[in-house]
């Protein structure tokens, strides 16, 4: 994942100027710096991969339901 960089000390004012108190907008910024953040990078990579893993799966099912037709048929033949 991303680092996303913020301006702590003026992401704090900007906090108590919507009326927070000093100590709640420490806190939350804190909680924002120690967080791993998902940039929308981050979710396009991991969508993708589950694109591809979704057509692996598929490409699977058609295989094991394409043997077990074949053993069907071999079976009756």
């Amino acid at each position: 994942m991303n680092t996303v960089a913020i301006d702590t000390l003026k992401t704090v004012q900007k906090l108590q100027a919507k009326g927070f108190t000093a100590e709640q907008a420490e806190g939350i910024v804190d909680a924002l710096t120690e967080s791993e953040l998902v940039t929308k990078t981050d979710l396009r990579d991991s969508e993708t991969r589950l694109k591809n893993w979704g057509l692996w799966l598929a490409l699977g099912q058609i295989g094991v339901f394409t043997t077990i037709l074949a053993l069907m048929f071999q079976t009756y033949a």
